[in-house]
């Protein structure tokens, strides 16, 4: 899901949808406290890459969370990156 970790100037964020599905992607940091959000859009069926440059933010270790919602299921993914300048 998320490629290279550690990572210093980007993050690719990958998945594959088989359905049209809603993907909301946040960036929380080891606290539990919402960095921001780094994608909420409806995405059609295929395989997707997201290249994530991230700005205004310390090194250190974040959690990714992502919820993908379609007609047909919910999932809920947890991906522990480390981020470092």
């Amino acid at each position: 899901m998320a490629f290279p970790n550690p990572f210093n100037s980007h993050l690719n964020i990958s998945f594959k949808l088989n359905l049209n599905t809603n993907v909301d992607i946040s960036l929380f940091d080891l606290l539990g406290r919402s960095v921001g959000t780094i994608l909420d859009k409806n995405f059609d069926e295929g395989y997707y890459t997201l290249k994530i440059k991230p700005e205004d933010i310390p090194s250190g270790v974040y959690i990714i969370k992502a919820r993908l919602v379609s007609s047909e299921e919910s999932k809920f993914l947890l991906k522990k990156i480390m981020y470092m300048k």
